[in-house]
């Protein structure tokens, strides 16, 4: 199963990572971990610790919910040891702060784009508006490469933010017959039928 798989990574790494910092074999090194919210997303986080995984690897792991746009002054400041929001950390490091990237549940992206029935293929998205959380999310660097990919340019299409993928696919939903129609939104992958 692909999630136990992740889970086992995700504590190989984590002990490896802080092997050097734990003490006695019998104590447990605690680490605190910035999650955005209680999104399903983070379930691996949530079962190994229910599972003692973490604990059979010497980690006690404290669940904290915060923004993401806090999370890396957060393991500067040492308030946390860790947080899973890839796009934050790149943005993060391209500005100069010193974080890596451990690791990454997915090896394919979690996010999916979803359309009206109108758009049949990437070229019907030219000249349309799409929803999206925020520049320089995840969903929109994902977005990005898949333009690339397609060879759509950015510039051809419009962005509406809305500060997140509810939103915006809500957005997508209640804007049929709508004036300022919103064409396509990126979201994770959840089994939403295509509007």
């Amino acid at each position: 199963m692909k999630g136990a798989g992740s889970v086992s990574l995700v504590l190989f790494l984590i002990s490896f990572l802080l092997r050097g910092i734990t003490g006695a074999a019998e104590s447990l090194q605690k680490i605190r971990v910035g999650l955005p919210s209680l999104a399903l997303t983070y379930m691996p986080f949530y079962i190994a610790q229910e599972k003692g995984l973490l604990k059979k690897s010497g980690l006690e792991a404290e669940y904290i919910q915060m923004n993401t746009g806090i999370q890396p002054q957060a393991i500067i400041a040492g308030n946390i040891n860790f947080f899973p929001s890839l796009s934050t950390g790149i943005s993060a490091a391209v500005a100069g702060l010193p974080l890596v990237v451990v690791l990454n549940f997915y090896e394919i992206t979690p996010w999916m784009l979803v359309t009206t029935k109108e758009i049949n293929k990437p070229q019907d998205l030219i000249g349309k508006k799409i929803a999206i959380s925020g520049i320089r999310t995840s969903p929109h660097y994902f977005l990005m490469a898949w333009f690339k990919k397609v060879e759509i340019s950015d510039k051809d299409v419009g962005f509406i933010m809305t500060g997140g993928t509810a939103s915006s696919f809500a957005s997508l939903a209640s804007s049929a017959g709508c004036r300022r129609r919103i064409d396509a939104t990126v979201r994770r992958q959840s089994g939403h039928p295509r509007l």
